[in-house]
């Protein structure tokens, strides 16, 4: 898989589908992730209107802030997010469809020790914009553009198996928002392929 070399110095190329003409700077974490006041240092690369204005951020806010319960966390959800949700029908009717009332919690060995309300995400609206942070970082650690063809696998609230948990602890450390996001990852590539590790945490 040939990387897209990205140009700094023209910076033009959009991050997320890595082709010229990029006129508009969007925030890799999407700003409206951060309750006032929003950090100073936060990621902002070139890319199309077209492609970050299509990934929709208050439907992956709604959910993330509501299964957080760390400060930033609730401060969106008595903020913005509690906004977005009051005047946005649609938006309240999306995820009340995706509550389940009770899925089963297993041990890493698989036996069920209890239940607790669950969320059944839309992929098709969650994962896209996973998919734009992984590409805005990757971009902003390795000043490369991941290929559109690249192909992303996730993995959300599973605990690190065998070699995972020691590739973690050796991976580079990220920025670190407090509350918002944690991150490290790991890059291996060839001539023809590229491998990246991304782990988050989202308190």
């Amino acid at each position: 898989m040939r990387l897209l070399r990205y140009d700094r110095r023209a910076m033009k190329n959009c991050y997320i589908c890595g082709r010229p003409g990029a006129a508009t700077r969007d925030h890799v974490i999407p700003e409206s992730f951060f309750p006032t006041p929003k950090p100073s240092n936060l990621v902002t690369l070139p890319a199309h209107y077209s492609c970050h204005n299509r990934l929709g951020e208050e439907y992956v806010r709604a959910i993330l802030a509501g299964l957080a319960e760390s400060k930033p966390a609730m401060q969106l959800n008595e903020g913005p997010a509690g906004r977005a949700l009051r005047r946005n029908e649609p938006l309240k009717r999306d995820l009340r469809a995706s509550m389940i009332r009770r899925i089963e919690l297993r041990s890493p060995a698989g036996l069920i020790v209890g239940h607790a309300p669950g969320v059944r995400l839309d992929t098709g609206r969650f994962y896209p914009l996973m998919e734009k942070i992984v590409r805005g970082l990757y971009t902003h650690h390795r000043g490369d553009v991941l290929p559109l063809d690249m192909r992303f696998n996730w993995a959300i609230n599973e605990a690190l198996m065998a070699g995972g948990a020691a590739l973690f602890q050796a991976a580079a450390s990220g920025r670190d928002f407090p509350g918002v996001l944690e991150y490290r990852y790991r890059v291996a590539s060839d001539e023809k392929t590229v491998l990246t590790i991304w782990s988050g945490v989202r308190i």
